[in-house]
């Protein structure tokens, strides 16, 4: 459906009802109606017309709101959906309060997009019953979620083969277990290391291998020869041309067609094939299979060509009698080019968790901006100030775990939910235990919600077990949260905020990062924007 007509004599005989009752709804236009960042529709209980839209809703669908206003709310929905919404509104009227339905809504560019639509009961509006509708797309929010997994996937696969590159001196059993590594993530079922050859037929060797489905190798005959069958996979095509190649669905690309049965015995739904050199100069592949489809996307990708580069690295040091001389040394530069990595890595997955929950949008930059002000303002370390600012970068990523939403709700949390939230800390750090930070980032950011009197979570720790990086969080955190805007309350503004860790210094936050904070806003200007 791309646009929505109205019939002119239809829309004369309702059109003096309609504005009557537009004229009523203008209290609501009084409270931030337009500018909402919520799409939103107010309807005509009895008829379901639209009498208010406000711009989010028209963005969203495309729609001018004298477009909008005056339609039925059917209109907009394909008629499958019609009893749908019938039910919803029942639920909202017999629980006096908020009913949720999932339902496709048309765009007058063409198409219609998932909608969670959260309806009201009937309220009276100066004589008048009124349905508020506040919209919320959700098919982008899956997309989001499902970056975030493969984000997830390819990172603790990364941090648990990090380690590997410390742990032997052999280049066969490196390969091995960085193989073991990588399929140690569930998602990925097969990880291999595949060699150039020069021997007729131009054949690929296989190097190392691990995972359920390394059955898949079985009597597989991989070339990376241009002009044989054999030779036109994602494996050959890889070494041939130097550039990685993501095979998004077996099921679907036809160039995998040769390989598709056998893929469909192993559980391999899609591929990911990164080129790297060995010491001797021969041309490699890293071979990472998925049991799900599009599971590598950018971001993953970036972490794996990382892992293969430092692999092509590590292998040519073992070759070299030379450099195993000063093997430790190299190690360490290798550590702090796979940090740097992981940094820009984790930069774009902060980026995109924030974009599953608009109203924090920039929670965690603001944060580590204010902390990292208040361990410049306290004297410490550029290296201490460097962990500080990458462990407040990331100190949400535990919300992963929890339903956005709840992240969303706008309403008070249940005890239930609220012990959602509170996991996040811990989930945080079990993610990023594994990563060889130069700082204790993963346990900085397990104790950001702590209290130095041991009132906070998830383990009670006192001043003296708190990590000074984790107190100073701490206070960025409040200030911050404070400060912005919620979907269960308005901003507090930073005056209150700074009030409140003041009113806190020695009870339960660090009266030293207090201190430093509140110099910074009220001698030195910051600003949190």
């Amino acid at each position: 459906m791309a646009t929505v007509r109205v019939n002119p004599a239809a829309a004369a005989m309702m059109g003096k009802r309609t504005a009557r009752l537009g004229r009523r709804v203008r209290c609501l236009e009084g409270v931030g109606w337009m500018d909402a960042a919520v799409p939103m529709l107010a309807l005509q209980a009895g008829s379901r017309r639209i009498v208010s839209a406000n711009r989010a809703m028209s963005a969203m669908t495309g729609h001018s709101r004298s477009t909008l206003v005056g339609l039925s709310l059917e209109a907009l929905l394909p008629s499958s959906e019609h009893p749908h919404v019938d039910v919803a509104l029942r639920e909202a009227v017999r629980n006096a309060g908020l009913a949720r339905s999932r339902n496709m809504v048309f765009h007058a560019g063409g198409g219609a997009r998932l909608t969670e639509i959260a309806w009201s009961e009937s309220t009276p509006v100066r004589g008048e019953s009124v349905i508020v509708a506040a919209f919320r797309e959700v098919s982008r929010e899956r997309a989001i979620e499902h970056q975030l997994l493969a984000q997830n996937w390819a990172l603790r696969a990364y941090a648990r083969a990090v380690e590997c590159l410390t742990l032997t001196g052999d280049p066969r059993l490196l390969m091995e277990r960085i193989c073991q590594a990588i399929v140690t993530e569930p998602a990925y079922v097969l990880a291999w290391i595949g060699v150039a050859e020069d021997s007729p037929g131009l054949p690929v060797g296989v190097a190392a291998s691990a995972g359920p489905a390394v059955s898949y190798l079985d009597g597989l005959d991989v070339s990376w020869a241009a002009d044989r069958p054999e030779g036109r996979g994602p494996t050959g095509c890889c070494i041939r041309s130097g550039e990685r190649v993501v095979m998004r669905d077996s099921e679907a690309e036809d160039h995998f067609a040769p390989w598709r049965e056998r893929a469909q015995r192993s559980g391999i739904r899609s591929s990911a094939s990164i080129p790297f050199r060995a010491g001797s100069g021969a041309s490699c592949a890293l071979m990472v299979y998925a049991s799900l489809p599009d599971a590598f996307e950018v971001d993953a990708l970036g972490v794996f060509e990382a892992l293969a580069g430092q692999l092509g690295h590590g292998l040519h040091a073992l070759e070299q009698a030379a450099i195993l001389r000063v093997e430790h040394a190299e190690v360490e530069s290798a550590k702090g080019r796979l940090t740097e990595a992981l940094t820009a890595t984790i930069g774009a997955l902060s980026s995109t968790l924030e974009a599953r929950d608009p109203y924090t949008a920039g929670h965690q930059l603001r944060v580590a901006r204010l902390a990292v002000a208040i361990g410049e303002e306290l004297g410490w370390s550029t290296e201490r100030i460097a962990g500080l600012r990458l462990a407040a970068m990331v100190h949400d990523i535990g919300k992963i775990a929890v339903p956005s939403e709840i992240l969303t709700k706008p309403t008070r949390l249940t005890p239930m939910e609220r012990g959602l939230i509170n996991e996040h800390p811990e989930t945080g750090y079990q993610i990023l235990r594994g990563v060889p930070f130069e700082r204790p980032v993963a346990e900085i950011v397990r104790q950001h919600h702590e209290k130095v009197d041991g009132s906070g979570y998830p383990r009670g720790l006192r001043m003296e077990a708190l990590l000074p990086e984790s107190r100073v969080l701490a206070v960025a955190d409040i200030v911050e949260a404070m400060s912005s805007f919620r979907p269960y309350r308005p901003a507090m503004g930073v005056d209150l905020a700074l009030a409140e860790v003041e009113r806190e210094a020695g009870r339960t936050l660090d009266p030293l990062a207090v201190a430093a904070c509140l110099t910074l806003f009220r001698e030195r200007g910051f600003q949190l924007a």
